[in-house]
C-alpha cells in the first residue's frame, strides 16, 4: 500500500479550503515499493504538466469486479484492489 499526503511534520492548517499548499510525499507500506514508485511519478508528472486540475478522487475496489474507466480515470490494478483515481478539472 502507497498514499500520498502532507509530510510526518506538517500539521494540516485551520483553513480546510484546500487553498492553502503544502510539500506532497508519499508513503510505503510493506515490503513492495512499487506503488509508492507509481504515486512518485504521478505526481512528478502532474508537476512538470503544470498541475492540473485541482481535485483528485481515489477509490478502491475490490479487483474481482468489472470496472471500465472513464475518459479522465486512471486505473491501478494491485493483487485484491484495483484503485480508480478520477481527475477533475
Amino acid at each position: 500500500m502507497a498514499v500520498w499526503g502532507r509530510p510526518p511534520d506538517q500539521t494540516p492548517p485551520l483553513d480546510l479550503s484546500g487553498e492553502t499548499t503544502f510539500e506532497l510525499c508519499v508513503r510505503s507500506y510493506g515490503p513492495d515499493h512499487s506503488l509508492a514508485e507509481v504515486l512518485v511519478e504521478r505526481a512528478r508528472s502532474w508537476d512538470a504538466a503544470g498541475r492540473p486540475p485541482k481535485t483528485v478522487k481515489i477509490c478502491a475496489y475490490v479487483r474481482e469486479n468489472d470496472y471500465t474507466p472513464s475518459e479522465n480515470e486512471i486505473v491501478i490494478d494491485r493483487r485484491h484492489t484495483r484503485f480508480v483515481i478520477e481527475l477533475e478539472g
